[in-house]
């Protein structure tokens, strides 16, 4: 399941530390089970920490009363995961939320998924494949800037008006998405009764 959700990093934080004054002895017995657990799930912890949120104990500095714990704490462990790596260099494709209508103008909103999108850019926006050029990229409490990437969600306006609504996708004219009725998909179900055709 938490692949599904692309998580392939984890840190397990064993809380509640004072509720066992601190017994190392009891950490050790709780990380055990655990990665026994998260062997099944083939994952792998990056760091079993002891902590006592409520004290601060092992959140952002060292615990005094967890001398035999020498690692990282709960936020230098947070640091040290490996941020994920945005797809700037794939084909634009930028999903529409939501369209607002402000000052009247019309805000196309919504996520770049992948590559690059500039002020001036000619998009086309699928299934429609309706186009029309990007004027103003729009951010919420921030200046203004001509250029957005993956992993932005961000608010368009265009030079001319079209239609476009929630569920479209929109492309750089010489990289459109390939229009199908038949794709592959890994598929989690979590319904008691079997998957038919039709669900």
């Amino acid at each position: 399941m938490l692949s599904l959700l692309g998580i392939k990093q984890v840190v397990v934080v064993v809380n509640k530390m004072d509720l066992v004054d601190f017994s190392e002895k009891r950490f050790r017995e709780i990380e055990r089970e655990y990665r026994k657990f998260l062997v099944d799930l083939t994952l792998e912890a990056r760091a079993f920490i002891p902590a006592a949120a409520n004290q601060g104990e092992n959140v952002a500095r060292a615990s005094m009363k967890m001398k035999w714990y020498c690692a990282a704490t709960v936020l230098e462990a947070l640091d040290a995961l490996e941020t994920k790596r945005t797809d700037v260099d794939l084909p634009l494709r930028f999903c529409v939320q939501d369209v607002y209508r402000f000052d009247g103008r019309r805000i196309i909103a919504g996520r770049i998924e992948t590559g690059k999108l500039r002020v001036g850019d000619q998009l086309v926006f699928s299934p429609a494949n309706k186009s029309s050029v990007v004027a103003t990229i729009e951010r919420w409490n921030v200046s203004a800037n001509d250029l957005a990437i993956a992993g932005d969600s961000v608010g368009v306006t265009l030079s001319e008006q079209i239609f476009v609504e929630r569920g479209y996708v929109a492309s750089h004219e010489s990289e459109t998405p390939i229009e199908t009725n038949r794709f592959h998909a890994d598929l989690f179900w979590i319904v008691r009764e079997p998957l038919r055709v039709g669900h």
